[in-house]
């Protein structure tokens, strides 16, 4: 299926000479697919999506959520990484270059609620201009169409990525500038929230 080949023959963007790590998938129309920005070091040797310190976070929350891990298919804005971290035009291009990619996975497992987890992953999903994760957390949001799926256009939530709030939300763009994001303890509990309503 498509997820299983993604990235593997890829030269669209300045990442494809880094190594893809593909989409962890356990079944065919999971209740939820968690959409990731791209895959760091660890995840580049392990060959999964979120591990480390977030995804031991991600799992505990799921757990605290209510959300089994079975039912859960995890997938990245960007199949390749890792990605560096200051460099924000290879980050855009990356992120174009492998949209029609991630709606391809998404439209082949059909998920019953799609998460963007985080400031880039909800770029990836949302119309061009959209606000940021802060803004637009908890609320249902149209996906933009691409060319390669005009007519599938399914809503998704977004929600605060597990790296920004071990962070205290600080460091990234999860949150407008000036916006106070920095309870840690908010932040996770939207993040259980918002788990929670996507997987409903």
């Amino acid at each position: 299926q498509a997820f299983m080949a993604a990235g593997a023959d890829c030269t669209n963007c300045p990442l494809a000479r880094n190594r893809a790590v593909r989409s962890e998938v356990r079944q065919h129309a999971p209740a939820l697919a968690l959409i990731g920005e791209a895959p760091g070091k660890r995840e580049v040797m392990v060959g999964r999506p979120f591990v480390g310190k977030s995804g031991e976070l991600l799992n505990y929350a799921l757990k605290q959520a209510g959300v089994a891990r079975a039912d859960v298919a995890v997938l990245n804005a960007i199949a390749c990484g890792p990605i560096p971290s200051d460099n924000e035009i290879v980050k855009h291009a990356a992120m174009r270059a492998c949209r029609p990619r991630l709606l391809n996975e998404l439209r082949a497992l059909a998920p019953r609620g799609i998460l963007a987890v985080g400031a880039k992953a909800l770029a990836a999903l949302a119309p061009e201009g959209s606000s940021g994760v802060t803004a637009l957390r908890g609320a249902l949001l149209p996906l933009a169409p691409d060319v390669t799926t005009p007519d599938w256009v399914p809503p998704f939530f977004s929600t605060f990525h597990p790296a920004h709030i071990l962070r205290g939300g600080d460091g990234d763009n999860d949150g407008p500038e000036g916006e106070d994001t920095s309870s840690v303890d908010l932040l996770y509990y939207f993040l259980l929230f918002d788990l929670a309503k996507a997987y409903q």
